[in-house]
């Protein structure tokens, strides 16, 4: 009947960090949904790293911008866990 939080906080965790890193990684619907209206509105980083890589062949750009978006990808992450290291309870 009740729900301890303590005992949640290691799945709220995992499934907050889980979904930051998918917002990140969103590609493949915002691609095959946007229209020539809407281009350059709802580009996410995916979408700008694929377009330079393979429409524009700016290959060392694209390599640039995926290796920006590893190293934000990483400090969020660590962001995350030095957060959550003091709010996590394993029991």
């Amino acid at each position: 009947r009740n729900i301890t939080l303590p005992l949640l906080s290691p799945t709220i965790y995992f499934l907050t960090l889980y979904s930051v890193i998918g917002t990140f990684k969103a590609f493949n619907h915002l691609y095959v949904l946007r229209n020539a209206a809407a281009l350059g509105t709802t580009d996410t980083a995916s979408i700008v790293i694929f377009e330079a890589f393979k429409r524009d062949t700016r290959y060392g750009y694209a390599s640039a911008l995926a290796i920006l978006l590893l190293i934000i990808i990483l400090i969020l992450t660590y962001v995350n866990n030095r957060i959550a290291s003091k709010r996590v309870f394993y029991g």
